[in-house]
């Protein structure tokens, strides 16, 4: 192999690596991009996840609810109050057919408008009448991460500030981890924790059920992201910083969010670039 031919393997190598890190498929991605309406997009990259509800649909528990859309948003030009009407959005993602036997991570922005938010929960995986796992607000308007009708362990951050604050639970299964995130930093970490959801399950934000008002979460919301991997700090998102939130950016701002980094990914990479090196490395020595 001539050196010309080996550097075109190296570049086309790492393209194609770059290109098959960069999206991790996830479950949903409800970027909030749409600025009106009930109905929002689920952009995913879905390949191999079965099947998945192309779109997501605000609700108050017995019927479709209208959020209110306001702007800027934690990231890109739009976002949702979901002071008036309180409205809940309802995924339709059956845990136990998806996770039952996989990492997970949720990740969303949310700004409490400046008011207490304590008592209402940020994401759930529940039936219409019990919670399963769940990002509860506690009275101190920490995050905290519920499990059935226990809080298993509470973060320290105050999120009522009236600014954007990026939110994460991830869950690694083989350790039995929950990990709480707000901004990139640890808020909690919590052991033995081994997930079951029932068949009856399914994926809500902003509510503890799926149906009635049972703690629904009443400020401002924006970029809702849920997939099948534990991942790590470095693929965060965050939002624009600043008590107005996102402004600027629009669409673009929004699609910057599909950086992915799992724990497999970068390694990979790094190994790879390795060995192209060291075949450049030889076939100058051949040539010499």
């Amino acid at each position: 192999m001539n050196k010309t031919a080996t550097l075109a393997l190296l570049v086309g190598a790492l393209l194609y690596a770059g290109a098959l890190f960069a999206q991790t498929p996830y479950f949903h991605w409800y970027q909030l991009n749409e600025g009106s309406g009930s109905v929002v997009a689920n952009t995913a990259t879905q390949s191999g996840m079965g099947s998945i509800a192309a779109q997501g649909v605000f609700t108050n528990g017995t019927g479709v609810a209208t959020p209110t859309w306001a702007s800027p948003g934690g990231l890109g030009d739009d976002c949702v109050n979901l002071n008036s009407p309180t409205a809940f959005l309802d995924s339709g993602l059956d845990p136990d057919i998806h996770l039952n036997s996989s990492d997970f991570t949720v990740e969303l922005l949310v700004n409490f408008n400046g008011a207490s938010q304590a008592g209402n929960f940020l994401f759930a995986m529940c039936t219409s009448s019990a919670i399963e796992v769940a990002i509860l607000v506690t009275g101190s308007n920490r995050i905290s991460l519920q499990v059935g009708t226990t809080v298993q362990a509470t973060g320290s951050t105050i999120l009522s500030d009236g600014n954007w604050h990026h939110v994460a639970l991830v869950y690694d299964r083989t350790a039995q981890t929950a990990t709480g995130y707000v901004d990139g930093n640890t808020e909690f970490s919590a052991g033995s924790q081994n997930y079951t959801f029932s068949a009856s399950s399914k994926v809500v934000y902003f509510n503890g059920r799926t149906t009635s008002a049972n703690g629904r979460y009443t400020g401002l919301a924006d970029e809702l992201k849920l997939d099948n991997t534990a991942r790590s700090t470095s693929a965060f998102v965050m939002p624009n910083p600043g008590s107005g939130g996102g402004g600027g950016g629009g669409d673009d701002g929004d699609d910057g969010g599909c950086v992915a980094s799992t724990r497999q990914g970068l390694p990979w990479i790094a190994g790879l670039l390795l060995v192209l090196l060291a075949t450049v490395r030889l076939d100058k020595k051949r040539n010499a």
